[in-house]
């Protein structure tokens, strides 16, 4: 069999005969064609402009809203780094403010100078000796405030605190705790009434060859004058320290 065009018709060869086939189409068909292809050629440029068309308003608004997109974030940007700044350079002062949260109480009344070192042995659970300590009474104070268990306390009105500052060296190479009210008693006014202190930090322990500061106190009448203080190991010897204000 043999294909070949010619012209306007497709004719095919082959043994039996020839047959044409007309690709041009006549009559209605023919009207029916053009105007689907003329429809087809307004449907495809209109698509192709519409895609490509450029709107100048459009665009020029777009350009504008990006600039103020931008510059809102510049904006932030700056102002989040100049805050951060800002808060590392604030002033010690300002630093101390903000963080201190100490107790403050009064200062005292009235203050005497004592001074005095006592040494005591150092016993174990069997009694025997097996070193010293240092006891030392450096002042006495009196107080409308004192600090107590991480509180402040007040004194009530006509009461007064009165206040001892002891140091305790332990050369010892053990910790050792000791009962530093133990050897302390005061008397007021010449009576004959030995008062041990009601204001202490009680076991107080003290490292191998160290220092340890703590303080003793009473609660005492403002119109306590005159004091006696009395200073050894329960079943031993007394010193007596007599002060006034």
């Amino acid at each position: 069999m043999r294909l070949f065009f010619k012209r306007n018709r497709f004719e095919q060869s082959g043994g039996g005969g020839e047959t044409s086939f007309n690709l041009r189409p006549e009559g209605e068909g023919r009207e029916k064609f053009l105007g689907r292809t003329k429809r087809l050629m307004r449907f495809l440029p209109s698509r192709f402009l519409r895609r490509r068309s450029f709107n100048p308003g459009e665009s020029g608004s777009r350009r504008r809203n990006g600039k103020w997109y931008v510059l809102v974030i510049v904006v932030l940007v700056v102002g989040g780094v100049g805050w951060w700044l800002t808060r590392g350079t604030r002033s010690p002062k300002q630093v101390a403010e903000q963080k201190d949260e100490r107790i403050e109480v009064k200062g005292a009344k009235a203050t005497s100078e004592i001074n005095r070192e006592f040494t005591f042995p150092l016993v174990d659970e069997n009694g025997e000796e097996v070193g010293t300590i240092k006891y030392s009474i450096e002042d006495a104070e009196l107080r409308d405030e004192i600090v107590v268990k991480g509180e402040v306390a007040k004194a009530v009105t006509g009461r007064s605190f009165l206040i001892f500052t002891v140091k305790v060296e332990n050369d010892y190479n053990r910790t050792v705790k000791i009962n530093t009210r133990d050897y302390l008693r005061l008397s007021v006014n010449g009576s004959e009434e030995k008062l041990a202190p009601d204001i202490h930090n009680d076991p107080v322990e003290v490292q191998a060859i160290s220092t340890k500061y703590t303080r003793l106190g009473f609660p005492i009448n403002d119109s306590d004058t005159n004091f006696s203080l009395q200073v050894g190991q329960i079943n031993g010897d007394k010193e007596l320290i007599e002060f006034s204000f």
